[in-house]
């Protein structure tokens, strides 16, 4: 009995928690047999006081437990500074942007400049040129649709191996955006679908022309545009022709 009780006096003498010491102090000493329950307090204090962190635990798990409130932080920082870089490589990007755009205001206010002191003048220059229009031999009138300018043909005629060929009045249709139309008013063709041998669907098949009449168009020189035209009219070649020129009246059955 005397070895039993040594023995739990050295248990409580070894542990360091002075909670479980206070524990064992207090418990009375009983000489006889230890009861099973008296082992067993003394082996669960035991296992207690083992389950106990040693003195470097609590400091350890103080710097973790800091280290993982503060990971936010310093996610949010690298984010943060990522951000930062993108918008100062955005800054740098704009001013590149900024000084092209620059650049472009710059000439486009010269040019206005300049259109602005060419209109000054354009509204005379281009009265004078509906007077050359109207004075041309075959016109016999003017007529402006908004952007849409139409000159009004005499009866067009083609010569052709001997014989005269009445094609039909027209109407010569300019617009600056659009280019070059041409219709016949009067057709007296045979066969519907060409306006004139070399023209279908209002499209002139310029040929050699062309080139000459798009260049006229896009400097708006009208007055020495269709006199190109007016030949254009007047002309016939059997090789390149939609249609012969035989399908529209001839001059001599009108004139019966």
């Amino acid at each position: 009995m005397a070895s039993i009780v040594v023995r739990c006096i050295a248990l409580a003498e070894g542990v360091q928690h002075k909670e479980v010491r206070r524990h064992l102090a207090l418990r009375p000493v009983v000489l006889g047999p230890t009861p099973p329950a008296c082992a067993r307090r003394c082996l669960g204090d035991r296992a207690a006081v083992n389950a106990e962190p040693d003195a470097s635990g609590p400091t350890d798990v103080r710097r973790a437990f800091g280290i993982a409130c503060t990971r936010y932080s310093v996610l949010e920082r690298d984010r943060v500074e990522q951000e930062i870089g993108e918008r100062e490589a955005r800054v740098e990007q704009l001013a590149i942007e900024l000084r092209a755009v620059s650049r472009e205001l710059d000439r486009s206010r010269r040019l206005l400049t300049a259109i602005s002191e060419v209109a000054g003048t354009e509204q005379e220059h281009f009265e004078r040129q509906f007077d050359e229009l109207i004075a041309l031999p075959g016109v016999r009138g003017v007529k402006v649709d908004g952007g849409r300018i139409s000159v009004l043909t005499q009866s067009i005629h083609i010569r052709h191996q001997g014989r005269t060929f009445r094609i039909g009045e027209f109407e010569i249709e300019v617009d600056l955006v659009e280019g070059l139309r041409v219709r016949n008013l009067s057709n007296t063709a045979s066969t519907a679908g060409w306006d004139h041998p070399h023209v279908q669907a209002g499209l002139p098949c310029l040929g050699n022309l062309r080139e000459a009449a798009e260049i006229l168009i896009g400097q708006r020189e009208l007055a020495p545009l269709i006199p190109i035209v007016l030949e254009f009219l007047e002309s016939y070649d059997p090789v390149t022709a939609y249609g012969p020129v035989t399908l529209w009246a001839e001059e001599a059955s009108i004139a019966e």
